[in-house]
């Protein structure tokens, strides 16, 4: 007969409980497991739920159409629902324009609206019964791009009502404070960007101060009416147009009587037509 070696029963006791250790360790180990998880699970719902501020709208708003405070307003939403890009401050809102309708409670975002530019165009900026048309200018003609969104200006047509011997030129106001919605392509008032390709510095390596301000532009677009409208359009293909910078606040219209050279001479108003100062060779 085989006789099985002898073990002690200590040794029997604890090879009969090593499966509830292990089930033990195994159900510690869980716990440890589900507790994290919980605990991140909670800090992200709590991270969800944290409120937010968003921009939403008022009222059914249409495309193309300013945000004011009448339209919009400032709400806390969780996190989990604020959309991406949302706008979140009033006062970065204020001023910008829809690019499609709004509905009602739609939170904005970037994709709703923009702030007034070539992306949005001078629509925008236009009241009923205006027009928008835009006066080629030069350094002289455009107050040496001084001019800025917003101003008012005055145009002026110089036309010449001589013949080819004799000039017989005269200035007249065509329109008086003309509200400025453009000037190139920048409908709102912003930095220009730092010219390209003259870096001329400073004393200390800063740029010059006539590059600090440069601002080259060769059109500015103004609003008018629509019996204007064709007016100033026939006066800049006739005559020359300057436009003249008023101060802010001063829109009264001014009685500005005709230039001629009798009033800056005292004498006859017909002058000699400049020669060239080129001579033309022309072949056979």
């Amino acid at each position: 007969m085989l006789r099985l070696p002898f073990v002690p029963p200590s040794v029997v006791a604890l090879v009969r409980r090593r499966p509830l250790m292990v089930s033990l360790a195994a159900g510690l180990i869980a716990m440890m497991l589900m507790g994290a998880y919980l605990k991140r699970r909670e800090a992200e719902l709590m991270f969800i739920a944290d409120p937010m501020p968003v921009i939403v709208a008022t009222q059914d708003i249409p495309e193309g159409a300013a945000l004011t405070d009448d339209v919009i307003a400032l709400r806390e939403l969780p996190r989990g629902y604020v959309q991406p890009h949302a706008l979140r401050a009033l006062d970065a809102a204020r001023g910008m324009v829809t690019l499609a309708p709004v509905a009602r409670g739609t939170q904005l975002t970037r994709a709703h609206a923009v702030m007034p530019g070539p992306e949005s165009g001078v629509a925008v900026a236009l009241t009923k019964g205006e027009r928008a048309l835009t006066i080629a200018v030069d350094d002289v003609t455009g107050v040496a791009g001084l001019i800025l969104p917003g101003a008012r200006v005055d145009v002026l047509g110089t036309f010449d009502f001589g013949d080819d011997a004799m000039s017989r030129k005269s200035t007249l106001t065509i329109k008086q404070s003309a509200r400025v919605i453009a000037v190139g392509t920048r409908v709102v008032h912003e930095p220009p960007p730092p010219p390209v390709g003259e870096e001329k510095k400073g004393l200390f390596g800063g740029l010059a101060p006539a590059q600090m301000g440069a601002r080259t532009f060769a059109n500015v677009t103004i609003a008018a009416s629509a019996a204007e409208t064709p007016l100033i359009v026939l006066a800049q293909e006739s005559g020359q147009l300057t436009l003249v910078v008023r101060p802010r606040g001063d829109d009264d219209a001014v009685n500005a009587p005709p230039a001629t050279i009798e009033a800056i001479t005292g004498a006859a108003g017909l002058l000699r037509q400049k020669k060239p100062s080129y001579r033309e060779y022309r072949g056979r």
